[in-house]
């Protein structure tokens, strides 16, 4: 692991981005701009999902700025490898850095789960704010939303259960 690490850091493209004046500093701004598209269209989907901006419909908010998130997390990306490179021994060696990359996989592989799990397909059915009766959406109406995505999940992902209009379990 540690030869690797090293052969990154030593590879030419790592050597020209510390080496020269303006490139390393344009792709660290364009890691930053990554994570401000990224925050910044992942703030308004959460405060619109718990209540703000009632009036803007849901589905076409969520769909611009999930594609804004999306082409934030790609640039960032991008971006911070190449920074990475740069520094790889020193990065691998950080515990803030190792707790970011981690982060930043729980929070992809959530997204993708969501959207796997037909998060897109409640947006344009029923809608969430069905889910909340039009009301604003609390954290158990998300949760609630988020249970209904595990229940209508193929039978692969988990024991499929079909619910009768009681509540009671048909099978």
């Amino acid at each position: 692991m540690e030869a690797r690490i090293f052969g990154l850091e030593a590879s030419a493209l790592a050597r020209a981005l510390s080496e020269s004046l303006w490139v390393y500093p344009t792709v660290n701004a364009g890691h930053l701009l990554g994570i401000a598209l990224l925050v910044g269209a992942i703030v308004p989907v959460d405060l619109r999902l718990l209540g703000a901006w009632r009036a803007v419909p849901l589905a076409p908010f969520c769909q611009v700025l999930v594609r804004s998130a999306a082409a934030g997390l790609a640039l960032a990306v991008v971006c911070g490898a190449l920074l990475l490179i740069t520094r790889a021994s020193e990065y691998a060696a950080s515990g803030l850095f190792l707790a970011k990359m981690a982060i930043v996989a729980l929070t992809t592989t959530n997204a993708l789960a969501l959207r796997l799990a037909g998060f897109d397909e409640l947006l344009r059915g029923s809608g969430l704010e069905a889910l909340a009766g039009g009301k604003e959406m609390s954290a158990g109406t998300v949760v609630n939303g988020a249970l209904r995505l595990v229940d209508k999940a193929p039978a692969s992902i988990g024991e499929h259960r079909r619910i009768g209009p009681g509540g009671d379990h048909l099978g």
